[in-house]
């Protein structure tokens, strides 16, 4: 479940389900329908990653993807015995994210 990606601006139980998991006695089998009811009550709350955080891998997920397909598409070209043009050997990725309404306008080189 921790690795579990889902992209868009909707929420998800995997990080509540995460935080069940984890509980002490989830994790020694003294669960029962009463201990989910009590959890319930307690109102407990999944942690939330930090914002920025997430902001900062995502953009290196991205601009990883951006310089492994700049790459391949110039192997291709040299393969071919074209010339590349300037904007595919550029190691810098502009990328747009956006959190809880908030846009991150990052560089990443």
């Amino acid at each position: 479940l921790k690795e579990l990606s889902i992209k868009g601006d909707f929420r998800t139980t995997v990080e509540y389900l995460v935080t069940l998991l984890e509980t002490e006695s989830f994790h020694f089998n003294h669960i029962d329908t009463a201990w989910l009811d009590q959890l319930i009550a307690e109102k407990v709350k999944a942690r939330r990653p930090d914002t920025m955080l997430g902001v900062i891998c995502a953009s290196l997920c991205i601009s990883e993807e951006a310089f492994r397909k700049r790459f391949a598409d110039y192997q291709a070209l040299l393969e071919r015995g074209q010339v590349m043009n300037a904007e595919m050997i550029s190691n810098v990725v502009d990328i747009e994210l956006i959190q809880e309404g908030i846009l991150y306008a990052l560089k990443v080189s």
